[in-house]
């Protein structure tokens, strides 16, 4: 009696699987991968003689399916997690960043009786003159021009300054100094490269209104020295008065970072 052959049902079964599974490598995608897996596995297994081509296509779909799935895993849901973990962690430093230069404001205006720029925060006026005390150091004191004034980088995120005057003119660096009594301002923060360090966009003003948007309006896409943000973006309102959740100037929607106002805003509001 001859002994049967491998079932050429099961590598053909197997074939299918790997052809349909590698394409698609989500749910459906990884059942027919491991469906091929199965399938040519129980084909190798299959007891008697065994032709060369079987033997040889059934290895090769053995081989192939976890190598696909564990291929397509890694490019359609770990590297995009890990991406994403990463900029939420960037527009989390951003934000803490923002908040230090609320605390810099602070002691800068107890000291000077107005906001202060970036340089200054650092310890340098634009006229080069060290100021005694910086408040802020490190990246801030390299700024880099961009078309709405100078910023500096840190953390894969760029940084503005805008001084607001009681008129409501703006002042930021790479211009002259503010005028006394200039008490209002405003900082904001976009990602250096939009999509890759990070997507969001962030700003705060001296009330401690911290507002975000996705960066993803029709005028948006704030990126990089090439596309900065002016400091109207996120508000219709003229810079200097509140930051609030809505529609900004650029278009796009601006709602409070994560969710909620802080203690500090709303106790302006009287709450």
């Amino acid at each position: 009696m001859s002994s049967p052959r491998i079932p050429p049902a099961l590598i053909a079964l197997g074939l299918a699987g790997l052809a349909v599974g590698a394409p698609f490598v989500t749910t459906w995608g990884a059942i027919a991968l491991l469906g091929a897996f199965v399938a040519a596995t129980a084909g190798l297994a299959w007891p008697g003689r065994r032709t060369p081509w079987a033997r040889r296509l059934g290895w090769g779909v053995v081989i192939l399916a976890p190598l696909l799935a564990t291929t397509g895993f890694t490019i359609r849901v770990a590297a995009p997690n890990v991406v994403a973990a990463g900029q939420n962690a960037a527009g989390r430093m951003a934000v803490a960043s923002l908040r230090t230069l609320l605390w810099a404001q602070d002691r800068f205006i107890e000291r000077h009786g107005r906001a202060g720029l970036l340089a200054e925060l650092a310890g340098t006026r634009p006229d080069g003159l060290k100021l005694p005390v910086p408040v802020v150091r490190g990246p801030y004191r390299q700024l880099t021009p961009t078309a709405t004034g100078q910023a500096a980088s840190d953390g894969g995120y760029l940084f503005q300054v805008w001084v607001v005057d009681p008129s409501g003119k703006t002042w930021g660096d790479g211009g002259p100094l503010p005028p006394a009594g200039a008490r209002a301002w405003r900082a904001c923060a976009w990602p250096q490269a939009k999509g890759t360090t990070a997507s969001f966009a962030y700003c705060v003003d001296q009330h401690d209104d911290v507002v975000q948007t996705d960066n993803a309006g029709a005028h948006q896409g704030y990126s990089g020295l090439e596309r900065p943000m002016p400091a109207d973006a996120p508000t219709t309102a003229p810079p200097g008065l509140r930051l609030l959740p809505g529609t900004g100037a650029d278009g796009g929607e601006w709602g409070w970072w994560r969710g909620k106002q802080t203690r500090r805003s709303k106790a302006a509001d009287g709450r």
